[in-house]
């Protein structure tokens, strides 16, 4: 005979659970399968193993859940671990662009389960320039024009395929990573240490330090 424990009680219980754990007691019956599924629980294994996740929106993520989202996670970061040299292609950049300064993902981000992710790299050039670099057919495909000032941070937002550069002179611009005149640009109140772009339920947003 099959006993049905409330609801809430068990979701308290459940919370105390680790992804492991979870996955196990899912297996128990359809109850709670749909309990042990839910995304409050998920979110929050989500939010206490990868910080990023207490700004960005599922969506954002190309997942339907967050038990999706941290199982597609987990099993990326199980395959870099596990990876040999050999899988892994070496590509160089072009001489004539000059030596980088940062770099970062504006479109995809690396390993995926069917290898067929495309990924696109910003980075900084030696020119006072930003640029992209499709990784996989080793081309430039983007060069910003010629900036009056070197560029000090990078950061990208690659769900949007967007770049954010402070320079020296405290001047922060947005790109569009396909046109060559910035989308906007204004001048700090004071020098940027730190820059991060992120996506929150709401808005991007960036965050100055």
């Amino acid at each position: 005979m099959e006993t049905h424990l409330p609801s809430l009680p068990l979701m308290k219980i459940f919370s105390y659970l680790d992804a492991y754990s979870l996955l196990q007691v899912a297996q128990v019956n359809k109850n709670w399968n749909a309990l042990a599924s839910s995304d409050v629980l998920w979110r929050k294994l989500c939010q206490k193993r990868w910080l990023f996740c207490d700004m960005v929106t599922l969506q954002l993520q190309d997942k339907e859940t967050w038990k999706q989202f941290f199982v597609y996670r987990t099993w990326q970061e199980h395959s870099k671990t596990r990876a040999n040299p050999r899988d892994f292609t070496y590509k160089e950049i072009p001489l004539q662009y000059g030596p980088c300064g940062y770099a970062c993902y504006i479109s995809g981000c690396g390993i995926t389960r069917k290898g067929q992710d495309k990924s696109v790299v910003c980075m900084v050039n030696s020119k006072n320039t930003i640029s992209t670099w499709d990784v996989h057919k080793s081309v430039i495909t983007w060069v910003s024009p010629e900036q009056p000032a070197s560029i000090k941070l990078l950061t990208t937002l690659p769900e949007m395929h967007i770049a954010v550069t402070v320079d020296i002179q405290s001047t922060i611009k947005l790109w569009d990573c396909h046109n060559r005149e910035a989308l906007a640009t204004n001048i700090l109140e004071s020098p940027c240490k730190s820059l991060k772009a992120v996506i929150t339920k709401d808005d991007p947003i960036v965050l100055l330090h």
